[in-house]
């Protein structure tokens, strides 16, 4: 625009009312222009440059000179705004336990579990942890977090060879008696040589008071420790004794002649307690 100015020319008819004084001042002013303008004007210094280039061309593009009183825009070339950074958020404080909340084992009591809630602890895993509460000692103590009772001790294991069962004998009301004050005494001869012989059942005694030896009209209830048992076929071993048993490592033995199963034992000491059988 400035080229446009300087090179304007005006009507013949319009010089004579302009002074020679005012032409001389815009021809120089319009050199000055022409002199100071750069190669391509500012534009072509901006397509070229960096924001940071831009600046500093557009401030040796302007020297300072006289038309700087009545056009300072041209002196001065605007900055581009510098927007400051926003400020950062203020941190919210984080929330602190209410008052006399969770700061001693009196105001929340002893024992339970882990409570994040709380400033420090008062169970019994707080010690290994490091954040009981200073009364804990004297506000619980041992009592925070009572120990689970001890499980009950497994019953004692039987003997060797313990087997202990509920069997039955018949005889006469009057052995009977002298069983129950005293023992049993094993017989002379049997299935399976002396010994005390014993049914399995109240019933199954009436079919096996048989022998020579056998009486009947009383049953006695016995536990018996028949231990170690030998299974014998149904004609068992007449020959057979506690002695001989020992040797085979048995503490009884077991048959059925066909009637139901028998146990025989060979000593009184087997016969752990006796008693009148009642229906």
């Amino acid at each position: 625009r400035f080229f446009a100015v300087c090179a304007y020319r005006s009507p013949s008819s319009a010089i004579p009312t302009m002074s020679s004084l005012a032409l001389v001042i815009l021809a120089v002013v319009c050199m000055q222009l022409v002199m100071a303008s750069p190669p391509g004007g500012l534009r072509g210094a901006a397509a070229n440059a960096t924001q940071a280039e831009v600046s500093l061309s557009a401030e040796a593009a302007w020297p300072s000179g006289p038309w700087c009183a009545w056009a300072p825009w041209l002196c001065q070339p605007q900055q581009a705004p510098h927007w400051p950074a926003p400020a950062p958020a203020p941190r919210s404080p984080s929330p602190s336990p209410a008052s006399g909340q969770g700061t001693s084992c009196a105001s929340h009591g002893c024992g339970g579990g882990y409570r994040p809630e709380l400033a420090c602890q008062c169970n019994s895993a707080c010690s290994s942890h490091g954040n009981c509460c200073q009364d804990y000692s004297e506000k619980c103590g041992s009592a925070a977090e009572p120990s689970p009772p001890a499980p009950a001790p497994a019953p004692a294991p039987s003997p060797s060879g313990s087997k202990v069962m509920t069997l039955y004998h018949q005889t006469s009301p009057e052995i009977a008696a002298l069983i129950l004050k005293s023992h049993f005494k094993p017989g002379t001869e049997g299935w399976c040589g002396g010994g005390i012989y014993f049914a399995t059942s109240p019933e199954a005694t009436n079919t096996k008071a048989i022998g020579p030896e056998s009486h009947k009209g009383f049953i006695i209830e016995a536990q018996v420790d028949v231990g170690r048992v030998l299974h014998m076929p149904k004609t068992c071993d007449r020959s057979m004794t506690g002695q001989k048993l020992l040797s085979m490592s048995y503490d009884s033995i077991t048959f059925n002649p066909g009637d139901g199963d028998e146990y025989i034992v060979y000593s009184s000491d087997r016969v752990l307690s006796t008693k009148q059988y009642s229906r």
